[in-house]
């Protein structure tokens, strides 16, 4: 016998379901049914958790687009639904196992035969979900576009570091900025850290070279809330996440004086790709003559996601597992991301060997507010490609329509 569960909002598809009752229609046993206030409080780790405790298939049943009792709510059901089932196809779940139906409460005849054909259609799989070995030749690390030997800088980047350097001696002097954000030597040669500069002298600490990897952008969420106004350097990628943050209101613009750098990559992988080549915010941009932006490269950005899909379900399944079992839930991804900043996390309560339910929450809200810096996989201890899982999000993410007629 199969396991089936089947979340359904109270107020048209659990109504449904009971129609289909009263009507004595029949439907198999298998379907278990939960209901739910709403179509859109299903979230991920429901869907998740059913699964981790063997079910075979998940339905999630909602009002009528624009007939929802809550307005919008089966708007953000369609969009979070849509962008999971495709995530979890992407890591080797048969999408056969999921789906999504709009059932209001006069149609008990739908609601039976969409029970019949879906439990129909997950017969055809296997009842357990395959463990196979690792899957060869996918999630290979790019090569960096750099093969400058990690304790120098190119030339360019060696001129673009003196002239930092007098312009935030400039804006100190003249009172206009009272700290500076930007990269210091730190405590191992070869690893700059972010830090922030209060006096003159110390700007003798200032680096900028490839391994100045770190964005530092969410340095600026707790910055600007304390009085002064703060210099800091930015980068294309950088610049991204300082606007998405500014965006959602976490960081206060006018503290912060920002001066775009350009930059052909770091020593990281996530570099190669980059297709940053403009500051979406500055107050300015340091001289042309001494800095240069890189060539977008969208084509090779998705090379290895569309790698990844073009392999079998099997394949995908097992490159995840293999992945995603090393990870040991250290939250350096999370506390990374320019655009994770809740105090309390709605994954603080997880099991810590919760972990696909971890990253797929994460990735899912990351979903059109990622910038694409690639910090979350270069933080990453064990070496997973985060990465993998918000670009393919950012390749189908659509922003969601709320008009709806009016009752």
């Amino acid at each position: 016998m199969l396991k089936i569960v089947a979340f359904c909002c109270n107020w048209c598809s659990y109504a449904g379901a009971d129609l289909a009752g009263t009507g004595r229609l029949q439907y198999p046993a298998d379907v278990k049914i939960i209901r739910v206030p709403c179509s859109c409080r299903v979230d991920e780790q429901l869907i998740l958790r059913a699964f981790k405790r063997g079910a075979d298939g998940v339905l999630v049943c909602g009002c009528h687009i624009g007939d929802c009792h809550y307005s919008t709510g089966n708007y953000h059901t369609q969009q979070r639904m849509e962008l999971l089932f495709v995530l979890l196809h992407y890591m080797g779940l048969e999408k056969e196992r999921l789906h999504l139906e709009w059932i209001s409460a006069a149609e008990g005849a739908k609601f039976a035969q969409t029970m019949v054909d879906f439990v129909s259609r997950v017969e055809k799989l296997k009842k357990t979900l395959r463990t196979l070995p690792a899957a060869t030749g996918l999630g290979t690390p790019l090569l960096g576009k750099n093969q400058t030997p990690l304790d120098e800088a190119p030339e360019w980047k060696q001129n673009i570091l003196p002239a930092m350097v007098e312009k935030a001696k400039a804006l100190m002097a003249s009172d206009k900025v009272t700290q500076i954000l930007t990269w210091q030597t730190g405590a191992f040669p070869g690893h700059p850290m972010p830090g922030f500069i209060t006096k003159a002298t110390d700007l003798a600490t200032m680096v900028y070279n490839l391994n100045c990897t770190a964005n530092l952008s969410k340095y600026l969420i707790e910055a600007t809330r304390k009085p002064g106004k703060i210099l800091t350097f930015l980068r294309p990628c950088d610049a991204s996440s300082f606007a998405q943050l500014v965006k959602e209101n976490q960081i206060k613009r006018e503290q912060v004086y920002v001066i775009g750098i350009h930059c052909e990559g770091c020593a990281t992988n996530e570099c190669v790709t980059c297709t940053k080549t403009e500051h979406p915010i500055y107050d300015e941009i340091l001289a042309a003559e001494i800095s240069r932006n890189p060539l977008p490269n969208e084509a090779e950005r998705n090379a290895e996601v569309q790698r990844l899909e073009a392999s079998t379900e099997a394949e995908r399944h097992a490159f995840w597992q293999e992945q995603l079992k090393k990870c040991i839930r250290c939250n350096a991804c999370r506390n990374i991301c320019p655009t994770c900043y809740c105090k309390t996390c709605v994954l603080d309560n997880n099991h810590p060997l919760e972990v696909q339910n971890f990253h797929v929450t994460r990735a899912l809200h990351q979903a059109g507010r990622c910038t694409d810096c690639g910090q979350c996989s270069r933080a990453c201890p064990q070496g997973i490609p985060l990465y993998l899982l918000n670009r393919k999000l950012a390749m189908d993410y659509k922003p969601v329509n709320l008009e709806v007629q009016s009752w």
